[in-house]
């Protein structure tokens, strides 16, 4: 009986050590560096960014041709729970 409870022990001890690591590796200084990177992973193709016309996301003067439609708010379903059914 010692010998199994000395051998259960051992598996125990190596098991939390595997998770320590796979913890540290996961959660870890290190964790937001990738360990492997493949070929051009990474690499982003943006082309000539400075040639792009950009258009501002809140341009006031376009909205202001459209009318403004209200829409009804929706009806929430809130309603009381079913009574529990008895079995038996």
């Amino acid at each position: 009986m010692a010998a199994l409870v000395r051998e259960l022990r051992a598996e125990n001890a190596q098991l939390r050590s595997l998770l320590k690591g796979m913890a540290q590796q996961a959660f870890g200084n290190r964790s937001e560096r990738a360990s492997v990177i493949l070929g051009d992973q990474g690499q982003l193709d943006l082309g000539d960014l400075v040639s792009t016309p950009t258009v501002a996301a809140n341009d006031d003067e376009a909205s202001e041709d459209k009318p403004v439609i209200k829409r009804p708010r929706a009806k929430r379903g809130i309603m009381a729970l079913p009574m529990a059914r008895r079995s038996g």
